[in-house]
């Protein structure tokens, strides 16, 4: 599934390629397509979607061991590791939609 699933984002960019040259698209055409290109990839993606957090962001996440209301707000939509003192952001289905 993976390997068709990159066969069908390389076809459609290259069938894209193509159209243009030939029917000369838009750039409005030209910078949504190849969004609807990349969803058969992110469909099949299995990958984690933690990031780290730079050191000097760190303290808008946890101060003291406890966390701030910065991070408190970001638990509604991804999962701050409290163990690893705010380091470690667990994106999720955020990361999915991001892409």
């Amino acid at each position: 599934l993976d390997c068709n699933s990159a066969l069908l984002s390389i076809c459609f960019m290259l069938f894209l390629g193509f159209t243009d040259d030939v029917l000369d698209w838009p750039w409005r055409y030209k910078l949504f397509l190849p969004s609807v290109a990349s969803l058969p990839l992110l469909c099949c993606y299995n990958g984690s979607t933690s990031i780290v957090v730079p050191i000097q962001m760190r303290p808008l996440l946890m101060k003291d061991g406890e966390l701030t209301a910065l991070a408190k707000v970001a638990q509604h939509f991804v999962a701050v590791d409290e163990n690893a003192d705010g380091s470690i952001v667990n994106l999720g289905l955020v990361y999915l939609v991001y892409m």
